[in-house]
């Protein structure tokens, strides 16, 4: 897919945030990268592609809107044409169907080398994905969460998003305690552990 096109934007990060993780996944990947919350595909788009090429990409999303869901769909087609093993799944992550598909596709891999966690900004629901998905990760697989920084004091948030960024900043904290991890901020921050 040309850089060049009209590509999604990735949601609430900066274009500094962006290139960190990009950054970040291209020196850690192999080959197996989950992403749950994709909307128009922006993340997918810049962190599946930081990914080695031939690499198996999975995005998960609920696909809530038509706009969101024809980018999204736009940007895997585009990614399986330049040459990545892309999957998309619509629908809950935290469904049987949905969680039996991606064991489905991660089973005759490895494990998971990438996991990106921003779909729904509950801690419960991220707290649902990490008990889900973590364990299909691979020991020394990275594991990224969007939306946990804290609330910075130079940036206006409402206080809505100020509550699901401490939220998860907490979860994040709790998870990410005894082990190798990082946290990459200008905006609504990234929060990386090492499994």
């Amino acid at each position: 897919m040309s850089r060049s096109c009209q590509c999604p934007q990735v949601c609430s990060a900066t274009p500094w945030e962006v290139a960190c993780v990009a950054n970040l996944i291209a020196s850690e990947a192999r080959s197996t990268y989950l992403e749950i919350g994709s909307h128009a595909g922006g993340s997918l788009l810049h962190y599946g592609s930081a990914m080695y090429p031939g690499s198996t990409l999975i995005a998960i999303d609920l696909c809530g809107h038509a706009d969101a869901e024809r980018s999204l769909r736009i940007v895997t087609e585009g990614l399986v044409a330049e040459g990545y093993g892309c999957h998309l799944i619509v629908g809950d992550s935290r469904s049987p169907a949905v969680v039996a598909r991606v064991t489905e596709i991660v089973a005759p891999l490895s494990g998971i080398d990438v996991l990106l966690i921003d779909g729904g900004h509950a801690v419960e629901t991220a707290e649902s994905d990490l008990a889900t998905y973590l364990p299909l990760v691979r020991e020394g697989g990275v594991v990224i969460m969007h939306d946990v920084g804290e609330p910075h004091p130079a940036k206006e948030v409402t206080p809505k998003v100020a509550d699901v960024l401490t939220g998860l900043n907490s979860l994040w904290q709790r998870v990410s305690r005894g082990r190798r991890r990082q946290m990459i901020q200008q905006w609504c921050g990234y929060g990386v552990f090492w499994k």
